[in-house]
């Protein structure tokens, strides 16, 4: 009886051990968030302090934040795979805005400075911003919206896209009907017009001698694949011996300049990307949130806050007050720029999300296969406002490595050089000196998230499965052959996005996975 007994304890012994890993495992066990700062006194308070001191308050609770969480730079690297440093010492996530800033203002004044004065000018303003900056003026504020426009490439130029990919400039200057415009918050604000009354876009796709004329134009420097030249930017084109290598320093440097949406040719939309992310809520740390409106200039430099580049701005300006009602998405003035999770590791590890237990993922979870970061972002796909930092950033980091290992690209493999492993970096790194987020944030997300600036899509959001796709399809020629455009009607059978079962979250986009490696 007592043997019984025992046995019968050590029993409930272990269900209980196995009811609390399971516990521990499915919940999420971030540093708490205890916000001070959004009473009525507060709001107060915030209203009546100098913008000068808003921003120490500001740049104090990031750094105590990421302090109480006990933040490590090489750690964090660790967890996802990443260089603990980058190709010259600095620390790969370096939590100081000041070091990050520096950083990249050297790499403008080096690489960039034979560019027109017009890029010079605008890429030395989007280096100063913080997130405490944003114009005063409505009218320079973000007054163009997202350019449309698309860029992709191939050896072809836009001959050699595939079939699929003519539904950007097919689909994407259709207004949106009246039942996807009440998503977006109704008609009323000015930045909705193009989705209200439909607009122009320009697809630019490029063959691989238009890719060297529009990064000479670029940059102002004759470069030319295969040959190196004096300039900086003749060395790092010329010295690149593969054209994805190119390819992707194009995407990059595409988005910086010029901004819109970068698709490789194997792509197309199946929901339109104003819609992207319509769902998002906030992951930024509720103190930060409730401080960001109330800044209105730069302690950088005071002088030029009203002059702000065309594209990026960083969060937020007192829009975001005046219409509290309107989706995050990149119609809206505070959203900068639009990237999605290819690739998390850590979702097969958490009982909370079954559905995603596949067994590919298991394994290449287990083995670190396949993709360059353990949390990785897609490339395939990118939608931003120009001159963001955080292409400036990916561009500095493959100069740096090209100089460092010139002898021998190819040994270090195009997803650590131009891939996404290096742009993965950019992305986090952003996160961090800005928003004080980490990787960890970032984990088994479901459904999209924004975090000020940056609207963040769901790992598999970019990756539509056959059946949707074709049901999609069939839908899109219907409306095609009678081409009737109604505000009851739209090309997009799926609205705001397809819901997967299997991602617990929405689809946006095709990937057809069949481009070719130049």
């Amino acid at each position: 009886m007592i043997r019984s007994k025992s046995k019968s304890n050590v029993i409930k012994l272990v269900l209980i051990l196995l009811l609390a890993i399971t516990i521990y495992l499915a919940c999420d066990l971030r540093f708490p968030l205890q916000p001070k700062y959004d009473t009525p006194e507060a709001q107060a308070f915030l209203a009546s302090t100098d913008p000068q001191d808003l921003n120490d308050l500001y740049e104090e609770i990031r750094l105590d934040y990421l302090v109480s969480r006990q933040y490590n730079a090489t750690i964090t690297a660790r967890s996802i795979r990443a260089p603990e440093y980058l190709a010259y010492g600095t620390l790969t996530f370096d939590l100081s805005r000041k070091t990050y800033i520096q950083r990249l203002r050297e790499f403008t004044l080096e690489y960039f400075q034979h560019a027109p004065e017009r890029i010079r000018d605008s890429l030395g303003r989007s280096i100063d911003f913080h997130p405490g900056q944003y114009s005063v003026s409505r009218r320079g504020r973000n007054r163009e919206g997202l350019p449309h426009k698309i860029w992709s490439t191939t050896p072809k130029g836009f001959e050699g896209v595939q079939d699929m990919f003519r539904l950007w400039s097919t689909l994407l200057p259709l207004p949106l009907s009246r039942k996807l415009l009440d998503h977006l918050g109704g008609t009323d604000p000015v930045y909705l017009r193009p989705a209200v009354e439909g607009a122009h876009w320009e697809v630019t796709v490029p063959d691989d001698d238009g890719v060297d004329r529009l990064m000479s134009q670029w940059t102002g420097e004759s470069t030319r694949r295969g040959i190196k030249g004096e300039g900086q930017w003749e060395n790092l084109w010329g010295s690149l011996p593969l054209g994805v290598l190119r390819a992707d320093v194009f995407r990059y440097m595409s988005m910086l300049i010029e901004g819109g949406i970068y698709a490789d040719s194997d792509t197309a939309p199946m929901v339109h990307p104003y819609l992207w992310g319509v769902e998002a809520t906030s992951a930024l740390h509720p103190d930060l949130e409730a401080i960001l409106p109330y800044i209105t200039k730069s302690p950088l430099d005071p002088g030029t806050h009203a002059q702000s580049p065309r594209g990026y701005l960083p969060p937020y300006g007192s829009r975001s007050r005046s219409h509290p009602s309107n989706p995050f998405t990149i119609l809206h003035p505070e959203i900068s720029l639009v990237v999605a999770i290819e690739w998390d590791s850590h979702i097969v590890r958490k009982p909370n999300n079954p559905l995603q237990w596949r067994w590919y993922r298991f394994t290449r979870s287990l083995n670190n296969c396949c993709y360059a970061r353990n949390l990785q972002f897609a490339q395939h796909l990118l939608m931003a406002k120009p001159f963001h930092p955080v292409f400036l950033d990916v561009l500095q980091m493959i100069s740096s490595m090209a100089d460092k290992n010139k002898d021998d690209l190819e040994a270090i493999g195009a997803l650590d050089l131009t891939g996404p492993g290096p742009f993965t970096d950019a992305v986090l790194r952003y996160l961090l000196v800005q928003y004080g987020v980490t990787p960890t944030d970032l984990r088994n997300l479901r459904g999209p998230t924004r975090i000020g600036d940056v609207l963040i899509l769901g790992e598999e959001s970019l990756l539509v499965g056959d059946r949707p796709w074709a049901k999609f399809i069939k839908h899109v020629q219907r409306f095609l052959t009678s081409f009737k455009i109604e505000n009851e009607r739209d090309p997009w059978f799926w609205g705001i996005g397809y819901w997967s079962w299997k991602s617990g979250g929405r689809v946006y986009a095709r990937h057809g996975l069949v481009g070719s490696w130049k």
